[in-house]
């Protein structure tokens, strides 16, 4: 009787644990079309803190829907690297663009307007726009990164870096500033670098990061409170101390560029009211201390604000948002992505850069 029982108590624990794999294999197949992310790998030239996997696959249909492959190099571009970088550009996620597809995001656009507008007999015609936005790499991680950058690749043209704050805390600025700044770190050995081979690993820590209210990628690349920033009581104008050393940071950034073009481009998070539309939510004594601090310091600042406007009014667009998550909010969309590179395209015609 107690053979038949052990056999029993075998036979329902093998039964559930087929099941489990099963189950597993079935849930990792799913998150192949759902969510999925290359793996995190540390990037040896310093252009940005880290990289995805070589040549990486990568779904997302949790906000937008975006199916496609990193290049060799870790970053989103359809067409690799190209032969001459004309125009570098650098950012976070909203750069990273996989939340659209991989033709739709504001560096492949960007590269064929600029593509229709050169002779192809030109011995410059190779020339061309490079990505390697990054999740996390928010304003200050690029600046950081950003002598690595220009040595990498050497842009012919223009280095554009794109923000979605212009408020940061004082002592983030700092840590630039005195290159004490903690890079972000990837796994590449042990469990956590195994880990993110599951695609239901990935997408289960997506899930976790959403709870604890890290709100995904965009949630990851919010400023500090307002109260940080400033470092004073009156958390709604920016101290002499933070003016002196965004000012700072500036004079930073444009060292680093290598007598190149630097174009910071900002797009404010906008969300929709009842009462008043279509609202922007920039605090302008922060924005117009750091627009004066790009013009000190020859930095062009292309602040999207306008074109936003602009665009709902006349069209009733919204940059950021998808079918799939809240109006408004979110990562840039295919409209946010277009607007941005005919912005930048705009402004390089100013410059008689391209």
């Amino acid at each position: 009787m107690a053979n038949r029982n052990s056999r029993s108590f075998l036979t329902r624990a093998g039964i559930v644990v087929a099941a489990a794999v099963v189950a597993f294999l079935v849930l990792n197949a799913f998150c192949l079309f759902y969510y999925t992310l290359p793996a995190h790998v540390e990037n040896p030239d310093g252009a940005t803190d880290y990289s995805w996997e070589s040549d990486g696959y990568f779904a997302k249909v949790t906000e937008g829907f975006s199916w496609g492959c990193v290049d060799d190099h870790g970053f989103n571009n359809l067409d690799g690297e190209p032969g001459n970088v004309s125009v570098l550009i650098m950012g976070s996620s909203h750069m990273e663009a996989m939340q659209v597809a991989p033709d739709k995001n504001c560096a492949y656009l960007l590269d064929e307007m600029l593509a229709a507008n050169v002779n192809p007999n030109d011995p410059h015609a190779e020339k061309g726009v490079y990505n390697i936005g990054m999740s996390g790499h928010t304003l200050l991680v690029c600046i950081d990164d950003l002598d690595d950058a220009v040595k990498r690749y050497d842009p012919d043209d223009a280095i554009v870096i794109e923000t979605a704050t212009v408020e940061f805390s004082l002592g983030s600025i700092e840590e630039v500033l005195d290159g004490s700044r903690e890079e972000i770190a990837s796994a590449n050995s042990g469990i956590a670098s195994l880990l993110q081979r599951i695609p239901l690993a990935r997408l289960l820590y997506a899930q976790v990061e959403e709870m604890r209210g890290g709100g995904g990628d965009a949630g990851k690349e919010a400023i500090a409170n307002a109260a940080s920033v400033t470092g004073g009581a009156d958390a709604d104008k920016p101290s002499a101390e933070y003016v002196d050393a965004l000012e700072r940071l500036m004079a930073l950034a444009n060292n680093s560029v290598d007598g190149k073009k630097l174009i910071i481009l900002y797009h404010p998070t906008v969300s929709l009211s009842r009462e008043d539309g279509i609202v922007v939510q920039t605090n302008p004594a922060y924005l117009t201390v750091f627009a004066q601090a790009c013009e000190d310091n020859g930095i062009v600042f292309l602040d999207m604000t306008d074109r936003f406007l602009d665009a709902y009014s006349e069209e009733a667009i919204l940059p950021h948002g998808f079918a799939n998550t809240s109006v408004g909010a979110g990562h840039l969309n295919e409209n946010g992505h277009r607007m941005c590179a005919e912005a930048i395209r705009d402004v390089l015609d100013e410059l008689g850069v391209v």
